[in-house]
């Protein structure tokens, strides 16, 4: 699980601004995506442009289907 990988500060300043008023289950959800993109990219999400997140959306899109 996602939880389960050492804290960054990129990944605690997530949790912080999200953790109000959203369900555990919710905050678990968007740091796999998160992490998942990561690896997708080999870098860290703060360094992806929009086009590179909607490509990867795309692809998942794709993919699930």
């Amino acid at each position: 699980k996602s939880h389960d990988k050492p804290m960054t500060p990129l990944r605690h300043a997530m949790i912080q601004k999200m953790q109000t008023g959203i369900l555990p289950r919710t905050l678990d959800t968007y740091q796999y995506w998160v992490s998942q993109i990561a690896e997708y990219y080999h870098c860290c999400p703060s360094k992806l442009s929009d086009q590179q997140i909607n490509d990867y959306l795309l692809v998942e899109l794709i993919r699930k289907r």
